[in-house]
């Protein structure tokens, strides 16, 4: 019997093929050299007929158990005692020939010989109180193993021969390339998660004092680009005015020019005072107390320096040390001294409004620079309608596109502003969590898809067959190995119409082999058929419903392992 295993899903299948197919398929790929490809068919062969002996010979040349191949070449021997079958001739005419003529004498010589050596197909007699017998060949359930997934085989830590435990790894395939994707998705993951933990957290207040500042830009640009339109109109109806207005923009552009000056040395003492106010934070670190020198000099000018009521304490000749007076802290090296005093570590709260102080300067740098910029456009726009009057209107027209610019700059602004200040909305925010949702979904699809390429025996029992290696690429669907489970064995037996009714399931059934004459085994009936096989299609008279046979199965434990696959056994059946 025959189950595919894919991926950790059984799935039963398999096709019946003719008999004369499977032995001539068997005896040419035993010429070929495919010994074990040739014992495969040859088995097959015999389960589907076990009567056939040219079958069984075949057979017993491609085992390498000496028993075994004993045990054929009796059956055949027992098939057909009195003909001699025919060796394999390289004619491939005269093998066809031969093989056809020696199969026809096998089934006469069979139906002769069949009630004195035992045929191996049911000995039963439907008279009461005689006991059922038939034969048959005991199978093994066979798992094949393969991978819903190609890839190139990194391990297959079994052999043939090997036995495994249901769960244990038989086939590892290489996972680089999905280890690469699944760290992409990890990553994909911890963004989107920081994504969605910042839109929860809301705007910093940097990030608003940025926006409020491109907001102030794009106002003053506004203010200009207003201007300029105001001032282009006015010249578009009255140009001789331009150059009084050139002399006023040139005027405008110095003044903008001494505001941007001035801003910038805002900014930079504001900036100096902000790095100051960092440092001495990072140097204080957090400390309560501080050391401030108070003063330094002569040794001889100490007494002077050091209060009232610490002179006294103070040797006549003190040797090179330190020494602490209170809050005072007096360092003797040689003949100087330095003398620091402990105090309080408060930074004003002033200090703590710098870097504040620090944006709002830079604002007031770009609303200058914004300014400069408006104030030159229109003078340069002065300059150019001076030297061409005849593109006034024109000019107008460009003024009132850049008008409309500055409009939406200061929309787009106060909109980011906006948003800032209200934070993100529960739309955004359920966006944010499906974004997540779905990092999540992809990186445990490929964690899935990793899983699979570690393959394990879906059963317990024995590897019978490995049909890769490790450094092939095995294709998705490939069989890879089989694993036989040799603790249950099954035997089954065809049955005539007349002696079915006398089958029962649970019914007992004792069971001999030609490797062990001496030994029963006991099995019991799992399954009968419900329609018999190779039936006719007219069956009219009682003879003919005589010739038609059900399949019976019956379970042989092997605990012991004594029972192969493969053997022929004569069964007896109890009450």
């Amino acid at each position: 019997m025959d189950r595919a295993h894919l991926g950790g899903r059984v799935h039963l299948g398999g096709e019946r093929t003719g008999r004369m197919n499977e032995l001539e398929k068997g005896i040419a790929a035993l010429e070929a050299g495919q010994r074990e490809e040739a014992r495969r068919l040859l088995a097959r062969a015999v389960r589907a007929e076990p009567g056939n002996a040219a079958a069984w010979l075949w057979l017993s040349r491609c085992l390498d158990d000496e028993g075994r191949r004993q045990e054929c070449l009796e059956r055949a021997s027992r098939l057909d005692s009195e003909s001699r079958i025919p060796n394999h001739t390289s004619h491939p005419n005269y093998r066809r020939l031969a093989l056809a003529a020696l199969v026809v004498a096998v089934i006469a010589l069979a139906c002769v010989l069949a009630p004195r050596i035992g045929w191996p197909v049911s000995q039963a007699q439907p008279a009461g109180g005689i006991l059922l017998e038939a034969s048959g060949i005991i199978q093994v359930e066979e798992v094949s193993i393969a991978s819903e997934w190609g890839g190139l085989i990194a391990d297959i830590p079994l052999g043939e021969g090997d036995a495994v435990v249901a769960g244990d790894v038989i086939v590892q395939l290489d996972t680089a390339t999905l280890d690469v994707q699944i760290e992409a998705a990890r990553a994909a993951v911890v963004l989107a998660e920081a994504g969605l933990a910042q839109a929860q957290a809301g705007a910093r207040p940097g990030q608003i004092a940025i926006a409020e500042a491109q907001l102030a830009q794009a106002q003053a640009g506004r203010l200009a680009a207003t201007q300029a339109v105001s001032d282009t109109l006015a010249l578009v109806e009255n140009p001789q005015d331009v150059r009084l207005q050139i002399a006023v923009a040139q005027a405008q552009a110095e003044a903008a020019q001494h505001h941007v000056a001035r801003a910038m040395a805002l900014k930079d003492g504001i900036e100096i005072a902000k790095n100051k106010f960092e440092e001495v934070q990072a140097e204080w670190d957090g400390r309560d107390r501080i050391k401030v020198l108070v003063s330094s000099g002569s040794v001889d000018d100490l007494k002077d320096a050091l209060p009232e009521e610490y002179r006294d304490l103070l040797p006549d000749d003190p040797p090179d040390g330190v020494y602490s007076y209170g809050d005072m802290e007096l360092h003797i090296h040689g003949d100087t001294y330095d003398l620091y005093m402990w105090v309080s570590a408060n930074i004003p709260f002033e200090l703590h409004l710098t870097p504040n102080s620090w944006w709002q300067a830079w604002v007031g740098v770009n609303a200058a620079l914004a300014e400069q910029e408006g104030i030159e456009a229109s003078l340069a726009h002065l300059y150019a309608r001076r030297a061409h009057p005849q593109s006034l209107e024109a000019q107008a027209d460009e003024a009132m596109a850049y008008l409309a610019q500055a409009e939406a700059q200061i929309a787009a602004a106060q909109a980011q502003l906006d948003g800032l200040q209200a934070g993100a909305t529960k739309e955004q925010i359920a966006a944010l969590q499906a974004r997540v949702g779905q990092a999540n979904a992809a990186l445990d699809s490929l964690l899935a898809q990793r899983s699979m390429l570690t393959i394990a025996s879906p059963i317990d029992g024995i590897v019978v067959n490995v049909a890769a290696h490790p450094g092939e690429v095995a294709p998705a669907g490939a069989v890879l190995l089989t694993v036989a489970d040799l603790a249950d064995l099954e035997l089954t037996l065809y049955m005539p119409e007349t002696q079915i009714g006398q089958v029962h399931l649970g019914q007992r059934v004792q069971v001999k082999v030609d490797s062990f004459p001496d030994r029963v085994f006991e099995g019991q009936v799992i399954h009968i058929a419900d329609l018999a096989e190779f039936r006719p299609r007219n069956v009219a008279t009682r003879e003919e419903r005589a010739n038609l046979v059900f399949a019976v199965t019956v379970l042989l434990p092997n605990d012991d392992g004594a029972l192969k696959p493969g053997m022929p056994a004569d069964a007896v059946f109890g009450e």
